[in-house]
């Protein structure tokens, strides 16, 4: 068989991460027909069509999806090899990281991690996604996903993870009470944030766990709609501290109250697959997650 180009796969990463052909022209500072002609030469060497147009974008196949995570790493590890040191340097560094996490979080961890990556690292792209805890494990082992942010899971081996932060729960609601009992709690309607349509939340199985249970009459997705919901109504609103906060910014006429229940909090945690333990882009990545998360 043939020794394949190296280059061949920049144009699949490329691809994979703009979506597009054109973008990936534009990103490589290549020609059009350049890059439809190496997609060609690695399609035959790989016996897969590597992507499929969807609309306007261009989506992975399964073995694209499976080996994308490798490649990253490989050219990142000869990316090093080509430079002085192989330390990684985000000052000079072109890619993309796909990170994993919950709408709530990205409103808190955005933009930090953006307001800084800008500044020492702006020709990084960073895309976050929401992901189903099912899938998430399945989209880091494939290379689909380069991190994802959420609740201690239970994992494989392959699977890494850290912790970053204990996210304390409160309470959003309008009312004058300087505190409020668990009796007052449990008095007043409730609204629950969850990207599942059914089942209890997180403070729920807690409350069960103290014999008790609320009144829930609405659900949505968003903590926003949620608070501007409660600023109208009598409703309460239950979310970690670092969520409440910036509600309280966003949402008027919302006081905070201390949870009147002993419920654990929120356990939030970093997951990154094996693969990446070593690699310096990722291990880069990495550090800055848990500086500004915890720094909150």
């Amino acid at each position: 068989m043939a020794q394949l180009d190296i280059n061949l796969y920049r144009v699949l990463e490329a691809i994979y991460s703009e979506g597009s052909l054109t973008a990936a022209a534009k990103l490589l500072h290549k020609s059009q027909p350049a890059l439809s002609y190496s997609l060609g030469r690695l399609r035959d060497h790989l016996q897969d069509p590597l992507f499929v147009r969807e609309g306007r974008r261009l989506q992975p196949t399964p073995r694209t999806r499976l080996i994308i995570n490798d490649v990253r790493v490989a050219l990142r590890q000869l990316d090093g090899i080509a430079t002085p040191t192989s330390r990684f340097q985000p000052e000079a560094a072109e890619i993309e990281f796909r990170v994993g996490m919950r709408d709530a979080l990205q409103a808190t961890a955005l933009p930090r991690m953006m307001a800084i990556l800008q500044e020492v690292a702006p020709g990084i792209r960073l895309t976050a996604v929401q992901v189903s805890r099912r899938q998430m494990a399945a989209r880091l082992a494939t290379g689909n996903l380069d991190l994802a942010l959420d609740v201690r899971l239970n994992v494989s081996g392959e699977i890494r993870h850290q912790h970053l932060i204990d996210d304390a729960l409160v309470v959003l609601g309008r009312g004058s009470r300087k505190k409020m009992s668990l009796q007052d709690y449990l008095a007043r309607p409730h609204a629950l944030v969850s990207s599942r349509e059914q089942g209890p939340g997180l403070e729920d199985f807690g409350l069960q766990r103290l014999g008790v249970s609320r009144k829930i009459v609405m659900r949505c997705q968003h903590y926003l709609a949620a608070c501007r919901t409660a600023a109208v109504t009598d409703l309460l609103v239950t979310l970690p501290t670092s969520q409440a906060l910036l509600m309280q910014q966003q949402v008027t006429g919302l006081r905070l109250w201390a949870m009147p229940a002993d419920l654990p909090p929120v356990d939030l945690h970093m997951y990154w697959h094996q693969r990446s333990d070593e690699d310096s882009a990722s291990r880069w990545l990495r550090q800055l997650i848990v500086a500004e998360v915890r720094r909150g």
